[in-house]
């Protein structure tokens, strides 16, 4: 699952992610991944193997996605994207066990790079059939 509030560089990072097999559902704000993920677990009752997100987007920051996501007792591998670079976010981060801190600005590849380092993806499907 993949949260980021720049539209733009949010769909390069799905379209590198996608280049390497994932699966890759979008959402503009942390409200919305947080209901993706509810309606993921509901819907097909699967845990996200990977979330990617923002530190800092409306509605609901990267960091409180991620304390809710430890909170309910998930060891999901989380990647947080940091604008600002501060230490307050590292700190908190490395508190709520974020697996990875990366720094904007920042290429989409070196996050797909990221995440192939902790999670495998599935078989890609066939170009003609890759559901986007």
């Amino acid at each position: 699952m993949l949260a980021e509030a720049d539209p733009e560089f949010r769909r390069a990072l799905a379209a590198a992610l996608r280049c390497e097999g994932y699966e890759v559902l979008e959402a503009a704000d942390g409200q919305l991944l947080v209901r993706s993920i509810i309606l993921s677990l509901e819907r097909d009752g699967r845990v996200p193997e990977l979330i990617i997100s923002g530190v800092q987007m409306p509605g609901c920051t990267g960091l409180e996605v991620l304390a809710r996501v430890r909170r309910i007792g998930w060891s999901t591998p989380f990647i947080l994207l940091s604008e600002r670079g501060e230490a307050g976010d590292y700190s908190e981060a490395e508190r709520l066990g974020a697996t990875f801190v990366l720094d904007k600005p920042l290429e989409a590849e070196q996050v797909a790079c990221a995440a192939l380092v902790l999670v495998e993806p599935e078989p890609a499907l066939a170009p003609s059939v890759r559901a986007e």
